[in-house]
């Protein structure tokens, strides 16, 4: 298994027993415990799977399930920002 296949199923294991931005920013700020492209690849498999349970809930009877789908997509967006706008007071001053 390469380097990078091994990273990924660290990430993806790592991935749904953590917060999401803590997930993100695991290790020191020079040296991420995953490299960009992992953290991009596992965040869009978790997307999808996320996605698939939504359309999975509305075929269930959950009428909401996709409007609360994307009510999380935009949180976890807004946290991510946040988090990054802070880091960029903090470099500024």
């Amino acid at each position: 298994m390469s380097s990078l296949a091994k990273c990924l199923a660290r990430s993806v294991k790592r991935y749904p027993s953590q917060e999401r931005t803590a997930w993100l920013m695991t290790g020191s700020e020079a040296q991420r415990d995953d490299p960009s492209q992992i953290a991009l690849l596992c965040a869009s498999i978790f997307y999808v799977r996320e996605t698939e349970k939504a359309q999975d809930d509305i075929v269930a009877g959950n009428a909401n399930a996709m409007k609360d789908h994307v009510v999380n997509i935009k949180k976890q967006v807004s946290e991510r920002s946040e988090r990054a706008l802070m880091k960029t007071r903090v470099r500024a001053k």
